[in-house]
């Protein structure tokens, strides 16, 4: 917007100073013929004082966008309400994004992000709950452990909530109650997409690998094949790219975009200003522009006939 209103300043401008400077010309003409009756009944248009370059116009635009003052006169209607929405348009994005900026310093828009087993026990405090599937071998490493970080896990868990039934329970219990679910990163995501939404993070770090393997009859020949494929297969990064791909699917297909792990940290929080938040000031600068489009096909319209009248007389 801010290179378009220069040229559009300046085409309203020149158009109204070409059709004030043909009016002028065409008048002074024909009171040479008509006589002093009609110069005293003359109606007047302000003409602009020095025509102004297109530069001129584009400096004195991006002054506005920035909160200086403009240094070109606007003697015409048109050039008037062109500057007018123009002002209005640039004081409702300079004091939107002036707002939001000074509101997120002050206290940012996110709370802290849980990505390791030391953010999940210190997020305790502030009421989050971690949570395992009963009967799996994560449940039962907390359970076992005697100290060290899986045991500080395991003394912050809640027994009423923290091991739930099944896969489903457990992931839903993140959406109904402050809780943070431990598991699978691949799982996690898959659950998450299905039955979060967009309100979901899934941390950055992991604390226990994970890895693949295809089930075979004991002694089988082939045994030691599979395992060279799947390792090639691991290595490779096939397993890792079939994994996003199979996310993004599942994002588009639920409407959620094909973007990468949502990030967003829990509800309510403050969302970033997109044009769908500033149509407002769109909506002024481009009904200025209506306006002053108008007003200088008026004054056109009354240039030409005030013309015909002095033809007439």
């Amino acid at each position: 917007m801010t290179l378009l209103m220069g040229p559009l300043g300046y085409l309203f401008s020149r158009v109204h100073h070409q059709l004030t400077q043909t009016f002028d010309s065409t008048h002074n003409e024909r009171s040479r013929n008509v006589g002093p009756s009609f110069d005293s009944g003359r109606i007047k248009w302000g003409s602009e004082p020095g025509l102004r370059g297109v530069e001129m116009f584009c400096f004195n635009m991006f002054r506005t966008i920035i909160i200086q003052g403009n240094l070109l006169p606007a003697s015409s209607w048109p050039l008037r309400l062109v500057f007018f929405s123009w002002y209005a348009f640039c004081l409702i994005l300079y004091t939107v994004y002036a707002g939001t900026l000074t509101a997120y310093l002050t206290k940012p828009s996110f709370t802290k992000p849980i990505n390791s087993l030391e953010d999940l026990v210190e997020a305790r405090e502030r009421g989050v709950v971690p949570t395992v599937t009963s009967g799996t071998s994560t449940e039962k490493m907390f359970k076992t452990a005697t100290s060290g970080i899986f045991n500080a896990v395991y003394d912050v868990m809640d027994p009423a909530i923290s091991f739930q039934q099944n896969f489903i329970a457990d992931i839903k219990s993140v959406a109904e109650k402050n809780t943070a679910r431990i598991g699978g990163r691949v799982a996690l995501e898959i659950d998450a997409i299905r039955y979060l939404g967009n309100d979901y993070h899934i941390s950055l770090g992991t604390f226990n690998p994970q890895s693949y393997g295809v089930v075979c009859p004991p002694g089988a020949p082939y045994t030691a094949a599979m395992n060279l494929v799947l390792r090639q297969l691991v290595q490779s990064g096939l397993v890792s790219k079939w994994h996003r791909d199979e996310v993004v699917r599942m994002k588009q297909k639920s409407g959620q975009g094909g973007g990468g792990r949502n990030m967003g940290q829990g509800r309510g929080t403050v969302k970033p200003l997109t044009l769908d938040h500033l149509q407002g000031a769109f909506y002024i600068l481009w009904c200025g522009a209506v306006f002053a489009t108008n007003i200088l096909f008026i004054e056109a319209a009354v240039q030409h006939l005030a013309t015909s009248h002095s033809n007439t007389e």
